[in-house]
């Protein structure tokens, strides 16, 4: 199977857990893309995406991971940015810190 077609699939399951497998398959038709209502089980399958359980846990595990990932960042762009930074210039820095 074409890995854009199985992500594609991947992703619309999780977004949408209650859609069973003939509504993924006719929602990715629509898109454009061809997978039958037996392709989406066995993709399912290999992504342990088989119940409407699995594909929530696989939502809410993406949730974390975003919300991680976010406030990952925004620490990382602190820290760059009081790294360039340098206490000998105060017109660079914001007047609170000053």
């Amino acid at each position: 199977m074409l890995k854009h077609l199985e992500r594609a699939e991947v992703e619309l399951s999780i977004e949408q857990p209650a859609w069973g497998q003939v509504r993924v398959s006719e929602m990715l038709k629509r898109q454009g893309l061809s997978i039958s209502p037996a392709g989406v089980r066995c993709v399912w399958q290999r992504h342990d995406l088989t119940s409407r359980k699995h594909r929530l846990k696989a939502r809410e595990a993406r949730s974390r991971r975003m919300v991680t990932t976010d406030s990952h960042i925004g620490s990382h762009s602190q820290h760059r940015l009081s790294d360039h930074v340098s206490a000998n210039t105060p017109h660079a820095l914001p007047a609170s810190v000053r």
